[in-house]
């Protein structure tokens, strides 16, 4: 499941990639450059938002459980986070790779790892509070 999910989040990075192809250097690029990050982080949030279904699915069987004193939901939506946390990485990851480079943006491996890293944390916190 996971790997028709990565195919496709690699498909629509190209995509989007190249809508942003090599955005130019100048004051004419300084817009496009907003809106290819701004799309970015758009893309990861409603992609995390995109589970919100199926955490809502499963919230009869987890009351199920608690009724039973099997566990908590605490723990429950504690342990689907950390399961959650390299799947997202890797989506983030791909999906980051391909716009950052398509788009031009800063060359600089410090530049492109701290907006993975901005990506990766608000989508982790936002699939966190979906758990929830």
């Amino acid at each position: 499941m996971k790997g028709g999910k990565w195919f496709g989040i690699g498909f629509q990075s190209l995509i989007v990639g190249s809508l942003f192809f090599q955005l130019p250097a100048t004051s004419a690029g300084v817009f496009p450059r907003g809106g290819v990050i701004f799309f970015m982080l758009l893309f990861n949030s409603l992609l995390a938002l995109s589970e919100l279904t199926s955490a809502f699915e499963s919230r009869p069987i987890l009351m199920k459980h608690k009724s039973f004193s099997f566990y908590r939901p605490a723990a429950y939506a504690i342990a689907q986070t950390v399961i959650d946390v390299p799947l997202v990485f890797v989506q983030v990851f791909i999906f980051d790779i391909v716009v950052y480079w398509m788009a031009g943006l800063s060359a600089t491996p410090s530049q492109f790892f701290i907006s993975l890293l901005f990506l990766w944390i608000i989508t982790v916190r936002i699939l966190a509070q979906a758990h929830v």
